[in-house]
């Protein structure tokens, strides 16, 4: 192999693109063998096809090429596989991978657990509103505002991260929680005025 006289920005990319220790998992697949996109899919047992997407775009001239409907190594992915193979990794992609299946498990519990709250604090104003204590212009009022203001809210904790619709729904959670927050705070508020007037 001939040596390569690699720049300061190019180095820096290099880096950068294996820091993630999925794409060093598929540096080491690709030094093996060329892969097609579905084989690297199922050699690195991803269930999202956009994960990988993802990945990939990272990786994508400096360090693999496509070879008609495989992807193979280049020049410079020669380097960085003696640089990785240098760094002995303990199990990094599969606890990653562990990680990912938690965590995705804990964003679904959450999902349901405010899913649940907000149903519950609904419930809520409908039952002080059959009791008398607000009306149900109220009621209206209070989640017509709690809506938009939790959606423009979420906007803007979000809008310098990569926006897809997929990335959009994943952002249910802010949603949902400023939703119920700012309808508690608001019942809250409606009855400590009311119990002083």
């Amino acid at each position: 192999m001939a040596s390569l006289h690699l720049d300061e920005d190019t180095l820096d990319m290099i880096f950068h693109a294996l820091r993630h220790p999925i794409r060093r998992e598929i540096l080491r697949k690709l030094s093996a063998r060329s892969l097609t996109y579905s084989e690297l899919l199922k050699e690195l047992n991803i269930d999202e096809s956009s994960f990988l997407n993802y990945h990939l775009r990272k990786m994508e001239e400096l360090l693999i090429a496509k070879k008609g409907k495989e992807y193979v190594l280049t020049d410079v992915d020669e380097i960085c596989l003696r640089l990785v193979e240098r760094i002995k990794e303990k199990d990094d992609f599969t606890e990653y991978l562990a990680y990912r299946r938690i965590r995705e498990r804990l964003k679904s519990k959450v999902t349901i657990t405010l899913v649940v709250l907000l149903t519950l604090s609904i419930f809520l104003l409908v039952e002080l509103a059959i009791i008398g204590i607000i009306n149900y212009a109220f009621i209206i009022v209070t989640m017509s505002s709690g809506i938009a203001f939790s959606a423009v809210l979420t906007f803007f904790i979000h809008r310098n991260r990569e926006t897809k619709w997929k990335m959009i729904w994943g952002k249910r959670n802010t949603f949902l929680l400023i939703l119920l927050v700012q309808l508690l705070v608001q019942v809250i508020i409606r009855i400590i005025l009311l119990e002083y007037s």
